[in-house]
């Protein structure tokens, strides 16, 4: 830097105090941020210009686009302050969504590396009431509760919505209706797009659930649905005139011509709801 700042900072000067680049304070002049002066065809910035540029990038650190980060620079202290306070309410609530998203793939990896030390084994539990705008029916006298369904804005919440297979039937009669599509777990709305939130508005979506269940890990081919449905019957002892059986995936890998996949699987009896 020059002896005086008076005198001003030379680009490079400048780029190396704030640690950019000299193209990047040039684009905060091409976007009007600052102006410099020119001096023998170089520019020199003066005092004034360091601290917008710095605060400038302190904003933009802190997400704010830079129209956001100019209005911001214009503003009173004490409103600025203000605007910050709303930044920071938007990081946390992005902070518990990563937190939500992170505790799923913990748990799903935890399944996956247990996987076979607990297949087969089944135990009384629950599934959280659930959003079900399924995508495809097996039962053609059913029209899907979600007209204008996109999987791909549910999709885009994944791991909140995940992949979710029911069959419906009874022990002895097998399968007669069968779904799949995403499920929303509703303790998990808060974290989704707006998109999502709309759909389930929209269409009044209705919540799903399923009372005290068998739970258990399972592995079948991905061709063997109703052929699962029976054997879990059978082995659960479920004879009701109605069972649901409802199948999350855990994994799943080619092997030797077909696909085996690797099951979480609730079997109940009773009607839920679809």
């Amino acid at each position: 830097m020059d002896e005086d700042s008076a005198q001003g900072y030379t680009t490079q000067e400048l780029a190396n105090y704030l640690g950019m680049s000299s193209q990047g304070l040039h684009w905060y002049e091409e976007k009007g941020l600052v102006n410099p002066l020119r001096r023998n065809g170089r520019r020199i910035y003066s005092v004034d210009d360091l601290c917008l540029l710095s605060r400038a990038r302190f904003y933009r650190q802190a997400g704010f686009p830079l129209d956001e980060a100019k209005e911001l620079l214009s503003l009173d202290v004490v409103e600025a302050g203000r605007q910050l306070d709303e930044k920071v309410d938007k990081m946390r609530q992005a902070l518990e969504v990563e937190r939500a998203r992170v505790d799923i793939f913990a748990s799903r990896a935890e399944l996956a590396r247990n996987f076979k030390s607990r297949v087969g084994k089944f135990e009384r539990s629950t599934l959280d009431p659930f959003y079900y705008p399924w995508a495809l029916s097996f039962d053609a006298s059913r029209e899907s509760p979600l007209k204008q369904y996109v999987a791909r804005s549910w999709a885009q919440d994944i791991p909140f919505a995940q992949y979710l297979s029911v069959m419906i039937g009874s022990g002895e009669g097998g399968v007669d209706r069968s779904y799949a599509g995403f499920a929303l777990p509703v303790r998990y709305t808060p974290f989704v797009s707006d998109e999502v939130r709309a759909d389930i508005a929209q269409a009044r979506m209705p919540v799903y659930s399923i009372g005290p269940a068998w739970y258990g890990l399972v592995e079948a081919s991905s061709f063997d649905s109703e052929g699962l449905f029976f054997r879990l019957a059978a082995q659960l002892g479920l004879r009701g005139e109605t069972i649901a059986l409802l199948r999350r995936p855990v994994s799943c890998r080619p092997a030797k011509g077909r696909v085996s996949v690797f099951w979480e699987a609730w079997l109940a009896e009773g009607d839920i709801g679809l």
